[in-house]
């Protein structure tokens, strides 16, 4: 699609969601630099305001950390003036960074958040959250067991990092972790300039981001129960010397480093499940289960695990993907890890990486 013919179509989108007392028209022979387009918006009561368009045929995170840099832009601003990016289709990220640089956006896709001072306009539309018309070479997605090793290493350890040395540790080839690293650097997730050492990491970010991908819960590496004697006596017998190995997370390991809610549920990563069964006299249960025993899918689940209280937790950085997706309210017992870790990184960020 051309930008005339891009402009044009999302021309008509704003006039579609806007009230029939305003309209939108194109300032005749517009030529200023620093913008595509800029239209006017008039509302019999409140006058007219300007609507500066930038119109991109794909736009990436960090690409939109940059759009509308300038002098000028800036005095746009000062006028009143609306900052627009219009596109074909925007990615979750890049609405979120437009968004918090205050910068409206549409696509044709359906996404559209539009908001002016004056006169006051407000709307949000939710469409749709994949690409129409996807890169012919998809880049490298958050999903597996390799991309969480990388995600959780770069949690856990402080920038900045060589490339190499990610590799190495993660027993990654160096090919898999440049391709997901440049990845991450498009959606501004991470700072890695000139293509040398990652400097920057937006750790939670990166954190929600994968755990959208990852859904240990479910599945056939995921049994329920129910514990004749209650889930938080089966915690207390962890510690005895004949419990099979085991590592506690969601809510058990989460109510520890944040304590917003009780924990009802004691979902447990074991490599051997039958042997746990048979410890805890578990029975199998669809409904009202309290016990969920998981086998792992990767060794790297075990990687930081601490200890409570002689009881082997997961790292927090494995809690919040564990806890992303669970039932209830252990979501929002991972959101609230989340804010832990933000306030107490010296708890648990370990230093530099080497190598």
């Amino acid at each position: 699609m051309s930008e005339q013919g891009l402009l044009e179509r999302a021309l008509e989108v704003v006039r579609g969601v806007l009230p029939d007392y305003m309209t939108v028209e194109p300032q005749a022979g517009e030529t200023r630099r620093e913008r595509d387009a800029v239209w006017s918006l008039s509302e019999p009561a409140s006058g007219v305001t300007d609507l500066l368009v930038e119109a991109k045929t794909r736009l990436l995170p960090r690409q939109a950390a940059q759009v509308f840099d300038g002098p000028a832009t800036r005095r746009a601003l000062d006028s009143g003036a609306t900052l627009l990016v219009v596109a074909p289709w925007l990615s979750r990220r890049t609405q979120e960074v437009l968004e918090r640089r205050g910068v409206s956006f549409l696509d044709l896709a359906g996404n559209v958040s539009l908001t002016v001072r004056r006169p006051t306009v407000f709307v949000r539309t939710q469409g749709s959250d994949r690409d129409p018309s996807p890169h012919p070479q998809p880049a490298p997605t958050l999903r597996g067991p390799k991309a969480r090793r990388l995600v959780r290493t770069l949690t856990d350890f402080q920038p900045p990092y060589r490339l190499t040395a990610l590799a190495e540790f993660n027993e990654l080839s160096l090919g898999y972790v440049s391709k997901l690293i440049d990845r991450l650097n498009d959606e501004a997730i991470l700072d890695r300039p000139g293509r040398g050492e990652v400097e920057r990491v937006d750790w939670p970010t990166l954190l929600m981001a994968a755990a959208q991908e990852y859904t240990p819960w479910s599945g056939r590496s995921a049994w329920t129960f129910v514990s004749p004697s209650g889930a938080a006596k089966l915690y207390e017998r962890l510690t005895d010397p004949g419990a099979p190995e085991t590592l506690v997370t969601a809510s058990f390991a989460a109510r520890i480093i944040a304590p917003i809610s009780g924990a009802a549920q004691l979902v447990l990563y074991c490599d051997d499940p039958d042997a746990m069964r048979t410890f805890g006299r578990l029975v199998p249960s669809n409904q009202g289960a309290d016990v969920v025993l998981i086998r792992p899918d990767d060794r790297w689940v075990r990687q930081g695990a601490r200890t409570v209280d002689g009881v082997k937790h997961v790292a927090p950085s494995q809690l919040v993907l564990d806890c992303a997706n669970g039932p209830g309210r252990v979501p929002e017992q991972g959101r609230a890890v989340v804010e832990w870790m933000r306030g107490h990184e010296d708890h648990w960020r370990n230093p530099m990486l080497t190598g």
